[in-house]
């Protein structure tokens, strides 16, 4: 009963506040969506790239025009429009504005090459469009060095097998070309387990609901430094009831106060920006309960090392703050993979991600588990310095 008591009163001390109250209910989904609509086309990657026309003139017959021509026609087809520009003058039409840039291949492409000189591929453009034309420069460029790659092989094995003609590998080189086209290595790039990365809405929900739910904790840790300064703990203490009695009461009411947090956060975003949270209840539960531990747990240890109830509300919000900068939870870069893995944002934000794409108890067992090492921890420390310092009280 006794610890129930705390409970409701620590509940009675939040609702009181209309104004923390307002904060808790309104201020994630105003944050989640100015952030969401802000930085969504820094997320939609590749699909926020609409395909443009360029002018193309391939005057090149040879081995090596063709394989330029596959190489556009599949890789390049994702961006490039390819408009034949044959009999026209190409300069003519991007300095008069009608297309951003210029493809011409020489004629004597192939023939260079395979001479051992140096050819190139034109790509003309006014500079009115840096974007479009550094795409196309990158693209040439990728293939460029696909080629020279192919080049500097052949002639390693010329060296190594000298009785070979230069003619018979050349001649192999092309029929294997023109039967596989050009791209004998292919690179895979493995984004999620369901192929998809998360939108922006998805990434700031799942990043704002650890940060705010790691600055609540926050509050408790000033509301006990304030009841030890003004005397209402040693007011309490004078009663037989236990210092577990009063934290653990403290600790329910700041608990229940972050669930409320969390289910708003879920259910704000799940309606008004259409977020999957994924089908994994459990897990999701579980990865929310963890980061309430944590944070309950931080204000403890807060409010047993520093002074004033002003200094753990400033401590612990420098310290939450710099814990999602570093895990890239404002802006999704990531200045150092080893630091990321030392703030708590990581493997929390890293377990909401899994099961936003269908992961399942498994696939975060190992964030859980590192969670919950976390959540032991601090605990320990905290209730092991906050008895030294309730002790002097």
């Amino acid at each position: 009963m006794k610890i129930l008591a705390f409970t409701l009163n620590e509940l009675r001390l939040f609702w009181r506040s209309k104004l923390d109250l307002l904060l808790l209910l309104f201020l994630p989904p105003i944050m989640i969506g100015l952030m969401g609509f802000a930085l969504g086309p820094i997320f939609s990657g590749n699909n926020a790239i609409e395909r443009f026309p360029v002018i193309y003139i391939n005057q090149d017959q040879g081995q090596i025009g063709r394989a330029f021509d596959s190489f556009l026609q599949n890789e390049g087809s994702k961006y490039l429009e390819l408009i034949d520009g044959t009999g026209q003058d190409p300069h003519d039409l991007v300095n008069r504005k009608k297309y951003p840039v210029a493809i011409i291949v020489p004629e004597e492409l192939t023939e260079k090459l395979l001479k051992g000189e140096q050819g190139s591929i034109e790509v003309f453009g006014t500079g009115r469009d840096v974007f479009k034309e550094n795409l196309v420069n990158s693209l040439i460029g990728a293939f460029a060095s696909r080629y020279n790659s192919q080049v500097a092989l052949t002639q390693k094995y010329l060296e190594l097998m000298p009785a070979i003609e230069a003619s018979t590998v050349i001649d192999t080189f092309d029929n294997v070309t023109n039967r596989y086209g050009t791209d004998f290595v292919r690179v895979t790039n493995e984004v999620s387990e369901n192929g998809q990365e998360l939108s922006s809405f998805q990434f700031f929900s799942a990043s704002f609901l650890i940060f705010f739910l790691l600055v609540s904790g926050t509050g408790m840790g000033s509301r006990i430094i304030n009841e030890i300064s003004d005397g209402t703990y040693q007011r309490i203490h004078a009663y037989p009831v236990k210092s577990s009695q009063y934290l653990l009461g403290k600790i329910l009411g700041n608990g229940l106060v972050a669930v409320v947090q969390a289910l708003a956060i879920i259910l704000a975003t799940r309606f008004l920006f259409d977020i999957n949270w994924g089908e994994n209840l459990l897990g999701l539960g579980l990865t929310v309960l963890l980061v309430i531990l944590i944070s309950s747990a931080l204000a403890i240890v807060l409010a047993s090392i520093v002074p004033s109830a002003k200094a753990v509300n400033s401590a612990g919000i420098i310290i939450v703050w710099l814990m999602t900068f570093l895990s890239g939870g404002f802006t999704s870069f990531i200045f150092s993979e080893n630091l990321a893995k030392l703030t708590i944002n990581k493997w929390a934000f890293d377990s909401l991600k899994r099961l936003m794409k269908g992961a399942s108890l498994d696939g975060i067992g190992q964030n859980l588990v590192i969670l919950l090492g976390l959540a032991i921890f601090l605990w320990l420390l905290g209730i092991s310095l906050i008895n030294r310092r309730m002790a002097h009280e």
